[in-house]
C-alpha cells in the first residue's frame, strides 16, 4: 500500500447560515460543535481551535490546559476556504507533520444558506493504516457525522414557551441533540458548556 495513491474523501452539506457565519462557526467556534468522540480529551475536552493564519495550528485543549495538535493551518481565507494538515495517525494518535493528509473546506454562498464542501486527500502520506483511515473518514461515522454536528450548531434554537412575533401559540421544544443547558435565544452563540 505504501506509495499507492488513495482516492480523496469528498462530502458536502448545505447549512442554514450565510457564508460569513458558516465560515466563522467552522473556523472560530470549532470547540463548540466538534463531536467529543473525535477528540483526544474525550470527557476532559474543553475546546478546539484553528489559529486564523497560514502556518498556525489547529488543536484541542483539555480542562487541565494540555494542548494536543491536530495539524497545521495551510490556508485561512475567510469567508470561502480553509486548508488544514490532518496530522492524526490512523491509530488516533498525533502524527508527524510530514505524514499528514490534507483537508480543504470550501464555503460557497447560496443566498441565506451556504454549501460547505470538504475534501480530505493525501491519505497515502499516513503510510501504515492509511486505507483504514480513509475508509473510516468516508463512512457515515466519519466526515458526514462531523459535518452533521457542525450543521446542527448553526440551526437557530427556539426558546421554549416564547411567542412568535405578532402573537400566536408558544413555540415548541428546542431540537433534540442540541448541546445547551437551557433555553437560548435564536441566533445566540453558545458553547458546549452552555455559556453564551
Amino acid at each position: 500500500m505504501i506509495g499507492d495513491t488513495l482516492s480523496p474523501v469528498r462530502t458536502s452539506i448545505i447549512v442554514e447560515a450565510p457564508q460569513v457565519r458558516a465560515f466563522d462557526s467552522f473556523a472560530n467556534r470549532l470547540g463548540c460543535w466538534w463531536p467529543l468522540e473525535y477528540t483526544y480529551g474525550q470527557a476532559a475536552f474543553d475546546t478546539a481551535a484553528i489559529e486564523p493564519r497560514a502556518g498556525g495550528r489547529w488543536y484541542e485543549r483539555d480542562r487541565h490546559g494540555r494542548e494536543t495538535g491536530w495539524g497545521e493551518v495551510r490556508a485561512f481565507e475567510p469567508p470561502s476556504r480553509l486548508v488544514l494538515a490532518f496530522a492524526i495517525c490512523p491509530q488516533r494518535a498525533p502524527g508527524p507533520p510530514e505524514k499528514a493528509s490534507e483537508l480543504e473546506i470550501r464555503f460557497t454562498s447560496e443566498g441565506s444558506r451556504t454549501r460547505v464542501e470538504l475534501e480530505h486527500r493525501g491519505f497515502e502520506r499516513h503510510c501504515e493504516g492509511a486505507a483504514l483511515l480513509r475508509d473510516a473518514m468516508a463512512s457515515s461515522q466519519g466526515w458526514p457525522l462531523i459535518l452533521a454536528a457542525y450543521a446542527r450548531a448553526l440551526r437557530p434554537l427556539t426558546v421554549v414557551g416564547a411567542r412568535p412575533a405578532g402573537g400566536g401559540e408558544p413555540l415548541g421544544q428546542a431540537p433534540s441533540g442540541d448541546r445547551t443547558t437551557g433555553p437560548v435565544p435564536a441566533g445566540a452563540d453558545h458553547d458546549r458548556h452552555g455559556r453564551l
